[in-house]
């Protein structure tokens, strides 16, 4: 009994891992194809170029600039140092990037919905790719969100196998998606409270609560204290936080009171795809 029990949980997962090869190797190949398709002077340019003064021994945000968080130059540059120096490698290493995104996307929704609905999920995600309509950027955006699933999936299996280093795993995620792009690093807010609502839910153990906040802190300090300990040495916290906080501050500003409008939110909460691709052309 005990042998077949074995056998079955060793062929699901090995099930899971090819239907995770899968993914990545169709949403990776799909991604890849847009990848060398109409490059985007301005906003591939100003990547590029940022990532290669890194590359070339600059300092960022003292001697190069960025409004993106510190992690996106650091990866890019250290990407075209190991492959070369060319716009494309930032745009293969971006659809890498997807295929990583969808691997995890799929595996959270197998967690929290049948696998056929799963795949449902899976075919929406891939539809609502901007690479459609516009070019395939190799944006902080992609990079943030890599991380920012990385640290729901961590944090879900974390939750229910009350492994508290999956937890600590998840906060380090979720503040590597802030050092990525900044605005997606209010997940470390919103993920707090959570740890409010179970503090007092009686059906969770106050002390497993407070294990988890402060496995779910550590892993975000840690990372926090790390880059800025880095900026610090580097001479550029300053210069980062005019960059990267104030700048971004003023220029949303600069767009005044109807950027914030609710329709203008509604309109840029859902990316453009590929139905509506195909009516625009």
């Amino acid at each position: 009994m005990n042998l077949s029990l074995q056998v079955c949980s060793t062929s699901s997962k090995i099930v899971s891992m090819m239907e995770l090869v899968i993914v990545f190797v169709l949403v990776t190949g799909l991604s890849v194809y847009f990848s060398v398709l109409d490059p985007d002077l301005h906003h591939d340019g100003f990547m590029l170029k940022t990532a290669m003064d890194v590359a070339s021994g600059d300092t960022l945000f003292k001697d190069t600039f960025t409004q993106y968080g510190a992690l996106t130059v650091w990866t890019q540059s250290a990407a075209i140092s190991l492959f070369g120096t060319k716009l494309v490698v930032l745009r293969l290493f971006t659809a890498g990037c997807y295929g990583l995104i969808a691997c995890i996307f799929f595996g959270i929704q197998k967690k929290v919905l049948p696998k056929l609905l799963a795949i449902l999920s899976m075919a929406v995600l891939v539809s609502l790719a901007p690479f459609y309509v516009m070019p395939l950027l190799p944006w902080s955006s992609v990079y943030a969100l890599l991380f920012l699933l990385l640290g729901i999936y961590s944090f879900l299996v974390g939750l229910k196998t009350k492994k508290l280093y999956l937890i600590l795993i998840s906060g380090a995620a979720f503040a590597c998606c802030f050092w990525y792009r900044q605005p997606t690093g209010i997940v470390l807010v919103t993920t707090c409270l959570y740890f409010i609502v179970t503090y007092w839910d009686t059906g969770t153990p106050r002390v497993l609560t407070f294990k988890r906040f402060f496995a779910f802190s550590g892993g975000a300090v840690a990372v926090n204290i790390l880059v800025v300990t880095l900026l610090i040495v580097a001479g550029s916290l300053g210069d980062w936080w005019k960059q990267s906080i104030l700048g971004s501050y003023l220029w949303v500003n600069s767009f005044g009171d109807e950027s914030l409008s609710f329709m203008n939110i509604m309109t840029h909460l859902v990316a453009p795809n590929l139905v509506w691709a195909g009516v625009g052309s």
